[in-house]
């Protein structure tokens, strides 16, 4: 007995040398990265003396435990210094260590979710997790999306790290740019969309059986979700034999199901993810990061939140803005109002506000238009002269619009016009006798008074100089309209500039072969005019020393 103990202090003393020395750092990042990796592999070894239940009276084995725990944080820390340098080793060993140094529960091990939080806010200093897509694919395929429980214990680990920067953003740091990295990797995640896709994948570390019955993640962080339902429904009862039959079926079979891990359930990676962003957009976001949040929130995270409206503030503050974030912000807060309840009042009045020129030249034109379509001509219970409002400051602004813009327009307008006779006067008005009592200059689309005027921006738009322009303008609010479909403005939204060139082009091509010599053609006999001072100075050659040419 006591040779044995004496054999393993003495293993014991040479493990305790063997950290020490591989926890002093080289200059050489070969040699460095090799130390650490190294060191995941000695500390792998020891993970259950680090998580054993030590006696009171065992001073020895607690002394160890200490030491041990003591320097995995040091070399904890060593590693998170090294991915904020932006050290790709230092990543994949820190992945290492979260892989053989679980938390024991029971019979199964589960993530950490301190280590995920060290890892999180080393990352949130790496300068270039955004720009590198090499780093960005790595975290993607070996890590995020693979196991899901890493990336269940992760959006805990996100949310702990936005509660921390807020906190410091209280205090007055700038953290806006930790902030967007954050978000950054918060967005590489794909959440799994049932739980048939769920059970699909696996996790990092063993997942129990079905029959297993573990009953805490041993997280802190974990929510708090009672499987067995049955108990809260017996509660209010005074004895089992009051309750129906059906309900005491209900609750055996409830009794019957066993409960899981929570990475191992939908409903908590989807509260897991909630959290998460609802954490992160309560930081002071750089604007790249908000457009960015703006722009994935409304297909890749109210759709799968428990409580979409939780994200409410967030949308209407953003609504507020001008510009381009009040245009992607749109999107999220339309669906919010349209499928889950969200009362907006001034929603029609901001939107009127957002109609300015320069909207109409930015790249997210599309997105705007499509959803200005949806909520101009899909809400009947909307007021005439709030539409008619709408389309007289839509025209005002194709004065001075690029093309495709200017197709789109005329287009919605024509399908609102034929959609609301009652704002044919609009187009039949004759300026001259009557006087225009659209009021321009206000931002309230109650106050601007647009079915006291016409839309004489349509004569204006006539004179284009683009064909297609000019003909449809022509068209819109004609009688000759009234018997035609509706135009399709998904048809409308595809076009550009280039599209229309290779438009144009197209259709020069189908003509070639067919084109005749105007009859009334003559053919000049001089560059400049016949009363031009220099006219003769440069004379063209006649047609006979070009046969054929005619």
């Amino acid at each position: 007995m006591v040779s044995a103990e004496g054999s393993n202090n003495s293993k014991t003393a040479e493990v305790a040398k063997k950290i020490k020395e591989l926890l002093i750092e080289s200059p050489d990042d070969r040699v460095d990265a090799a130390r650490l990796d190294e060191l995941r592999k000695v500390f792998a070894q020891r993970t259950p003396d680090m998580h054993a239940t030590i006696s009171s009276n065992s001073t020895v084995q607690m002394k160890w435990k200490e030491f041990l725990q003591q320097k995995h944080k040091v070399f904890i820390k060593q590693l998170c210094d090294r991915i904020a340098q932006g050290k790709r080793t230092a990543i994949r060993t820190i992945w290492g260590v979260v892989a053989t140094t679980p938390i024991p529960n029971g019979d199964h091990n589960i993530v950490s979710t301190d280590l995920l939080l060290d890892w999180i806010r080393a990352m949130s200093f790496l300068p270039d997790v955004m720009e590198d897509k090499t780093i960005r694919n790595m975290l993607q395929a070996e890590f995020l999306n693979p196991y899901r429980d890493v990336q269940y214990y992760t959006m805990i680990a996100i949310a702990r790290c936005a509660h921390e920067l807020y906190g410091q953003q209280t205090e007055g740091k700038d953290i806006a740019e930790r902030a967007e990295r954050i978000l950054e990797i918060l967005t590489m995640m794909q959440l799994p969309t049932s739980q048939k896709d769920l059970d699909s994948q696996g996790g990092l570390l063993f997942v129990p059986p079905e029959d297993a019955v573990p009953q805490d993640d041993g997280n802190d962080e974990a929510e708090a979700i009672d499987y067995n339902d049955a108990s809260e429904d017996s509660s209010d009862s005074d004895s089992e034999d009051e309750q129906p039959a059906a309900k005491r079926a209900k609750i055996s079979a409830a009794k019957a199901i066993k409960p899981m891990f929570t990475f191992q359930k939908v409903s908590c990676h989807r509260l897991a993810w909630s959290k998460a962003w609802l954490a992160v957009l309560k930081l002071d976001l750089p604007l790249v990061a908000l457009k960015k949040a703006l722009r994935f929130l409304p297909g890749n995270v109210l759709p799968h939140v428990p409580h979409p409206l939780r994200f409410s503030d967030f949308f209407m503050e953003a609504y507020n803005h001008n510009g381009v974030v009040s245009v992607l912000a749109l999107d999220g807060l339309f669906l919010l109002i349209t499928a889950h309840g969200l009362e907006y009042p001034n929603f029609y009045k901001q939107l009127y506000r957002l109609i300015t020129p320069s909207l109409l030249y930015v790249k997210y034109r599309t997105r705007f238009f499509r959803l200005l379509d949806k909520c101009l001509t899909r809400n009947e219970m909307l007021p005439t002269h709030i539409v008619a409002a709408f389309v007289k400051r839509l025209l005002r602004s194709t004065l001075v619009a690029p093309v495709p813009s200017v197709l789109f327009v005329l287009a919605l307008c024509s399908n609102l016009l034929r959609k609301r006779p009652e704002m044919a006067c609009l187009v039949h008005r004759n300026d001259d006798e009557w006087k225009d009592g659209f009021d321009a200059e206000t931002d309230d689309p109650e106050e601007a008074n647009a079915l006291q005027s016409s839309l004489w921006e349509l004569g204006a738009l006539e004179r284009h100089y683009y064909p297609a322009v000019s003909t449809l303008a022509k068209s819109v609010g004609r009688e000759q309209e009234l018997s035609t479909p509706l135009y399709n403005l998904d048809d409308f939204l595809a076009h550009t500039y280039q599209s229309l060139f290779e438009q144009e082009r197209n259709k020069r091509k189908q003509q070639k072969g067919k084109t005749t010599v105007p009859l009334t053609f003559v053919r000049p006999d001089s560059l400049f005019a016949e009363k031009d001072v220099f006219h003769g100075l440069l004379a063209v050659p006649s047609s006979q020393s070009h046969k054929g040419t005619n």
